[in-house]
């Protein structure tokens, strides 16, 4: 853990990479509700804000992927959820526009080297940490991972129905294969 807070330090900014949002709307009225792994990656990058010696650019990142469910840029989103969770809202850096983690990657490399920034915290769940790593090093970023996790710290269910299937068992099933099959494409279009 030491090694760790010792790596995040050495960095001179963190990156929060967005896993989804969905708008819903009704009689005029319309909310964006973040992915819960969104909610885990910006406390996670809040978590590792609190480690800094002094205060570091955070970068929001995650655009609008699909205009029939999202209706809001997920960098806002995550910046709310940064700001909530103690980090300054004058840190966060917003990137609106990225709608994947390769265009994450090559836009965010972009705004690194004009930054001038040597090294860089990447926050993401654990299964797309090695898309994300490999992505943002294919485009010549040097990045020490902080995996986010993927549950609360609240209980959601109780122990005797944890072997039981569930649909909170059928997300990270569909997550997870998700992010495997990412890697794979990634892998075939180069981007790694």
């Amino acid at each position: 853990l030491e090694f760790r807070r010792v790596l995040f330090r050495s960095c001179d900014a963190i990156m929060v990479l967005g896993a989804g949002v969905a708008s819903f709307g009704l009689h005029g009225s319309e909310v964006s509700v973040p992915d819960r792994q969104t909610i885990f990656n910006a406390f996670e990058g809040a978590r590792v804000y609190g480690l800094m010696r002094a205060p570091v650019p955070v970068v929001a990142s995650g655009g609008v992927v699909n205009t029939d469910w999202q209706h809001q840029a997920e960098s806002g989103l995550i910046r709310d959820l940064l700001v909530k969770a103690g980090v300054p809202a004058a840190q966060v850096v917003l990137d609106s526009e990225s709608t994947s983690t390769h265009e994450q990657a090559v836009k965010l490399s972009s705004l690194i080297a004009s930054k001038g920034w040597r090294r860089v915290v990447l926050v993401a769940p654990s299964a797309q940490m090695p898309r994300a790593l490999g992505a943002f090093r294919a485009q010549g970023v040097a990045a020490v991972p902080a995996e986010a996790p993927f549950h609360s710290d609240f209980p959601v269910s109780t122990p005797q129905w944890r072997w039981v299937p569930d649909p909170g068992a059928l997300v990270l099933s569909t997550r997870a294969a998700y992010d495997y099959v990412g890697w794979a494409y990634y892998w075939l279009r180069g981007w790694l």
